[in-house]
């Protein structure tokens, strides 16, 4: 008789145990006494630089997500050491996954600060209503919006907080329900007393104050009681097509990158910047430096058309009005003591410049003086003071 052979077929849960046992290098019997068994073909090892890129991403990776824990511990025991203030002790997970994107670009430390933030926002502008819509999607702990003017029909085309019902009502309580909605978080309140009614002390209970729309005695006085009390102030106004922001941090510190070491990782420095006074600022003197293209790139011509608008209103507590026909040769005689006050040629600034004609029309009463120009698409930074 023929001798019939027989061959065993290996199931897939063979080969799978057999390459769990010996890493898919190795064969073993199967089936009965006689059988022939197949080695699997071995799996290509991966390319040397493919295997490298892969451990270096998971090292990178790694490194990541130890500095972002000794983010967190750092910003923590800040926290416990300042004692709270009511505001927020801490950042919830709720919190850390709502602020994700952003705790990335700045890291836990600086969103724990930011979760502990006070802010005073006085005058319920246009301009105003952007630096709270911003503020308040940032999480921050706590915002006052001050103002104790009414609702206007003109200010329903600037203020996106403010309805056609609330005419004749009080800006900030009318606004600060409706920014509320956009991170119920945050903690806000309105202050309804004028600035003039709050005494110094009103801002020190305040991280930061920001004063917008407001005149030259008021943003002085606001700037002082903050440096007296070390809190950092900003000043910022849009007058038609014009506008500038002037910010006083005092000594500021920040960290600024280092060169890696030795042992790969990135060290981060710190730097100081000094800010001048509001005063200090509107007092600056030029030495009367020649008006080149290498001055021009210094200061903007606006920032001396602010300097005499403000002069103008010092004098007569108001800004020019195109309408009254004095106020014209007014202007001539407070640019010609301005410019000649900040030791700058008188000619720089134009006779015809579009901002005091815009400025003479308006409602409204970076390190560190910074004007923009919307004709020109022009915005620069003036350091002064």
């Amino acid at each position: 008789m023929p001798t019939t052979r027989s061959k065993s077929r290996r199931s897939p849960a063979d080969d799978g145990a057999s390459e769990a046992g010996n890493g898919g290098a190795s064969s073993s019997a199967a089936g009965t006494s006689g059988a022939t068994a197949r080695t699997p073909a071995k799996r290509k090892a991966p390319p040397a630089k493919a295997a490298g890129r892969s451990k270096r991403a998971a090292t990178a990776g790694e490194q990541q997500q130890e500095q972002r824990q000794q983010q967190q511990q750092h910003a923590a025991d800040e926290d416990r050491g300042s004692g709270g203030d009511g505001v927020g002790a801490q950042l919830t997970v709720e919190e850390a996954k709502l602020y994700d994107r952003q705790i990335r670009l700045w890291g836990m430390a600086a969103q724990q600060r930011m979760r502990n933030a006070r802010i005073l926002v006085a005058g319920c502008t246009g301009l105003a209503n952007e630096i709270v819509k911003n503020i308040v999607l940032a999480g921050v702990g706590a915002v006052t919006v001050q103002d104790d003017r009414a609702v206007e029909a003109r200010d329903l085309g600037a203020q996106f907080f403010l309805r056609e019902e609330d005419i004749g009502k009080n800006r900030a309580e009318c606004a600060v329900p409706r920014a509320q909605q956009l991170n119920p978080r945050v903690q806000m309140r309105a202050e309804t007393r004028a600035l003039t009614e709050l005494g110094d002390d009103f801002v020190g209970g305040f991280d930061l104050v920001c004063v917008t729309g407001a005149d030259p005695a008021t943003l002085t006085r606001v700037d002082e009681a903050a440096r007296a009390r070390g809190i950092p102030f900003w000043g910022a106004s849009v007058l038609g097509t014009f506008g500038f922001v002037f910010s006083d941090l005092q000594e500021f510190r920040h960290a600024v990158p280092q060169r890696a070491g030795e042992d790969g990782k990135q060290t981060a420095g710190e730097a100081v910047q000094s800010f001048s006074s509001f005063a200090a600022m509107r007092a600056a003197k030029f030495g009367h430096a020649k008006v080149d293209r290498k001055f021009r790139r210094r200061v903007h011509p606006q920032f001396f058309g602010h300097l005499v608008l403000w002069a103008f209103w010092t004098k007569h507590g108001r800004y020019p009005d195109a309408a009254r026909g004095e106020d014209a040769a007014e202007v001539a005689a407070v640019k010609a003591s301005t410019m000649a006050a900040a030791e700058c040629d008188a000619g720089f600034l134009d006779d015809d410049l579009e901002l005091l004609k815009a400025l003479s029309r308006s409602e409204a009463a970076v390190n560190s003086f910074v004007v923009y120009d919307a004709w020109e698409a022009v915005a620069q930074v003036v350091r002064a003071g």
